[in-house]
């Protein structure tokens, strides 16, 4: 389980002079509580792991607070609390690859993860009922961790498994 905060920010647009805004904030900070589940992979060697991981996630906003920028107005009634067009719920798809340190019995585990997110920010036609507006939130994000191994590693080096399939093909030597 996971507690993050996401936010989004408007582009100005140079052609019209305008920054879109929503409910009149040009950005906005969200918490949010997330479940991934991950397929969870890594290749060993020397002191140090290559990760990779992929799978999907489900979500659930907590809290917006929403920023006016320069030219917009975000009402007091809306700056901090959810609007009934806004999507709570997120879900969607993850990836990414990292490196581990190994320090038995700590990892030290940096990362680079990908979101996206199949669920809008908000309903698509709050604005119009004949025109649509999509927000599917996609983040890039960078971590670092720090894993305690609660038990003993288990497991074979590859000289060992090497070791065993030499003596399973021919035998063991006497």
């Amino acid at each position: 389980v996971f507690y993050t905060q996401e936010g989004y920010r408007f582009k100005y647009n140079e052609e019209s002079d305008y920054t879109y805004k929503v409910e009149g904030a040009e950005s906005a900070l969200l918490s949010t509580v997330e479940v991934p589940l991950l397929a969870h992979m890594h290749i060993d060697f020397w002191k140090m792991k290559v990760l990779v991981n992929l799978g999907c996630y489900a979500g659930y906003r907590l809290s917006i607070k929403r920023f006016p920028g320069e030219t917009g107005y975000v009402k007091p009634e809306v700056e901090n609390s959810f609007l009934p067009t806004d999507r709570r719920w997120d879900y969607g798809l993850k990836g990414g690859v990292g490196f581990a340190f190994v320090f038995d019995p700590v990892e030290l585990h940096i990362q680079g993860m990908y979101k996206h997110s199949f669920s809008s920010l908000y309903e698509p036609d709050y604005y119009h009922k004949d025109y649509y507006r999509y927000a599917y939130p996609s983040n890039i994000v960078i971590s670092v961790g720090l894993h305690f191994q609660i038990t003993k590693r288990t497991g074979q080096t590859k000289a060992q498994l090497k070791r065993l399939a030499k003596e399973s093909v021919y035998g063991t030597e006497k």
